[in-house]
């Protein structure tokens, strides 16, 4: 966050419009995590932050004149540590003790874990190599927030050696050298956001060209003092700010982040920091009310608390917090963020030098790694609530051999007993894969195997691949399952071949209910550009297609028809839950569920419709009565998470599976 004194050029001069637009900022975040907000794009609030920290670092930096001595080099560590380091793990040890006595074990050791990194504003990296900011399970990490803060401080890190770098320089050089930095991070940011997305928005390298558009405004003052003076510097400035506004509007979650679209953010923002300087201007005078600076005061003790407070605070309510209770949650936010600030930001940031204070710190200090180990020790005794548990774990049957004709299928796997060739295959992405347990206990009672061909996000649609934009499509499901039909068609012991697939997400091309992510589009060589009318086209097609190459080989089809997904964790629902609640809560409408259902079914109604002999099989009637769909059935938890079988829910529904590939 941009947790630097409000100062122009001249250090003693204040720029309270500055505080206004960090206040815009925080409450861009606020509102998208407390899910108040009419626009999917509040995270955009943190570029903001990236702009002003990259103008306000290099002010403080660059207003030595020509040069930047190694001791105000090391002065800028130590007042930047003071300035960030107390509040920020204060939160962190307070976070990591409370939370593992609220969330579940495995949630808890990932907390801890966590906390570890955030310790140490790595917290980017953790949460870069664990999970995505828009996962589905992002909710539940309360230091998910910190990923910034570890941008931060890693900027904090190099941005002094850069500075001192080009300070001795003609401003024009200054400006290449910076530009010249911002351009190469561009670039990279570009093809990382369509390649390798959590990189992209979890590192430094990727950001960097947005504390770089902020800190090339401070190395030419005298240019962006002569701009400001423009006769119409303040109509700019309106019309920046009103860009600010609306650019969350046009962002979410599926979003192309972060760039090249945060520049509708970068942008404005930048030419708020020039423009807005006048007083007499209409986004000054905005940006300068007393409300909008307060909360600009305390928007760096403010982000800190709002994460945990919100995730925890909602950990076992499903499906959603009610409306009421989150702005209650914003209220609760306010009122911790501004005690932070009072408490622990302001006295050690400013009065940092004083003995007492360090003394104070120093306990502080200890009480934090005290509280943090006490929490490690905890996570054994945060365990989940007694329900119909245990149960909502994935399938997960280790193969048996594995599965490797002369290396070509080597993540196929055997499932079930005995020693000789398979007579059935299971083939499709995770939505095949959770059947896995359930086929493993059922051939192994007839002393027979099967073979499994699962890969996550890949459908058994030979020719297709999976795409989330124009410049990402997943060409190892393509090869997969080109080398899976092959070896199918050719495999006489195999007499029965089962397709299963999350359809819906692919006839949709979206994720259901509270589930986040990224989207789902099918396309090929003649199709590349995703679109959803293209999915369900290729998805009917492509359907067809395979029955009729499986069927002409001689094999039996049985194609099962798309779970009904959750759209909330149910995995976690049961488990935090007793089990008459959990029977009553984790639950979805049935008509949500054939809703989101009628795009794939129209696509395997067409299929079936075309080739007669492919059989069907509808795991909804096992799942759902006539009103609701259900993660608890007769004492037995059904679901892992948003829309996966647990292996209970799976094992219920094999034997009428196979019931229906053996009958006439």
């Amino acid at each position: 966050m941009a947790t630097d004194d409000i100062r122009a050029a001249a250090p003693s001069e204040r720029r309270p419009e500055l505080d206004g637009l960090r206040a815009i900022a925080i409450a861009l975040v606020l509102l998208g995590h407390f899910d108040l907000a009419p626009f999917g794009g509040g995270f955009a609030g943190v570029d903001i932050f990236f702009v002003l920290s990259g103008f306000l670092i290099t002010v403080q930096c660059a207003d030595a004149g020509d040069a930047l001595p190694w001791r105000r080099i090391g002065g800028f560590y130590v007042r930047r540590f003071w300035r960030i380091a107390p509040a920020y793990l204060a939160v962190v040890a307070a976070t990591a003790f409370i939370g593992v006595h609220i969330v579940l074990a495995d949630d808890a050791r990932r907390l801890e874990t966590s906390a570890a990194a955030s310790a140490l504003f790595a917290a980017n990296l953790f949460f870069n190599n664990d999970l995505g900011y828009f996962a589905p399970s992002a909710i539940y990490s309360p230091l998910l927030h910190l990923w910034s803060l570890g941008v931060e401080a890693q900027f904090y890190l190099i941005w002094p050696l850069v500075i001192r770098l080009v300070l001795s320089r003609t401003t024009a050089k200054r400006l290449a050298i910076i530009g010249a930095i911002g351009a190469v991070s561009f670039a990279l940011s570009t093809v990382l956001s369509f390649t390798d997305a959590k990189t992209a928005f979890f590192s430094l390298p990727s950001r960097l060209w947005e504390f770089g558009a902020g800190g090339a405004l401070a190395l030419a003052p005298q240019f962006a003092a002569r701009v400001a003076q423009w006769r119409r510097a303040s109509h700019l400035a309106a019309a920046a700010l009103v860009v600010l506004l609306v650019a969350p509007f046009l962002f979410d979650g599926d979003s192309v982040w972060p760039a090249p679209l945060a520049a509708i953010v970068v942008a404005p923002t930048a030419a708020l920091i020039v423009f807005a300087r006048s007083p007499g201007g209409v986004a000054y005078r905005l940006l300068s009310l007393a409300p909008l600076t307060w909360f600009g005061r305390i928007s760096y003790s403010l982000y800190l608390v709002h994460w945990p407070l919100v995730t925890l605070a909602t950990y076992s309510v499903f499906p959603a917090a009610a409306p009421a209770l989150r702005l209650a949650l914003l209220a609760a936010s306010i009122a911790a963020g501004w005690a932070l600030n009072a408490v622990v930001e302001n006295p050690l940031r400013f009065g940092y030098r004083s003995l007492t204070l360090r003394r104070w710190a120093a306990v502080g200090a200890a009480a934090a790694i005290t509280l943090g180990a006490a929490s490690w020790l905890a996570v054994p005794a945060a365990t989940a609530t007694p329900t119909v548990a245990g149960e909502t774990k994935n399938s997960a049957v280790a193969c048996r051999p594995p599965l490797d004709w002369h290396g070509k299928l080597g993540d196929a796997c055997l499932l079930g007993g005995g020693e000789a060739l398979p007579v059935a295959a299971l083939w499709g992405d995770s939505h095949a894969g959770q059947f896995d347990e359930g086929f493993d206990h059922a051939f192994a009672a007839k002393d027979e195997t099967v073979a499994g061909f699962f890969r996550p996000s890949c459908p058994p649609l030979p020719g297709l691949r999976v795409s989330t934009n124009l410049f990402n499509a997943h060409r190892d499901c393509e090869k997969h399952n080109a080398q899976t039909l092959a070896f199918l068609v050719t495999s006489p012991s195999i007499k029965t071949v089962f397709l299963a697939a999350r359809w819906a997400a692919y006839a949709d091309a979206r994720r259901f209910g509270r589930e986040t992510g990224g989207r789902y589009y099918l396309v090929d060589d003649d199709h590349r550009f995703p679109s959803i009318a293209t999915s369900r086209l290729l998805l009917r097609d492509r359907l067809i297609a395979v029955a009729q190459t499986l069927l002409a080989a001689g094999k039996t089809v049985v194609l099962i028809e798309p779970t009904p997904e959750m759209g909330f964790d149910a995995g976690r629902c049961v488990r935090l839950l007793d089990p008459a609640a959990a029977a009553e809560r984790c639950v979805v409408p049935r008509a949500a569920v054939v809703e989101r259902r009628s795009e794939a079914n129209a696509a395997i109604a067409a299929a079936r419709e075309a080739v007669p002999q492919l059989r069907l099989f509808d795991p909804l009637p096992r799942l759902c009565d006539e009103t609701l769909c259900y993660a608890v059935r007769d004492g037995v938890a059904l679901y892992s998470d948003f829309h996966h079988l647990s292996a209970a829910g799976a094992d219920r529904l094999v034997p009428d599976l196979l019931r229906r590939a053996q009958a006439d």
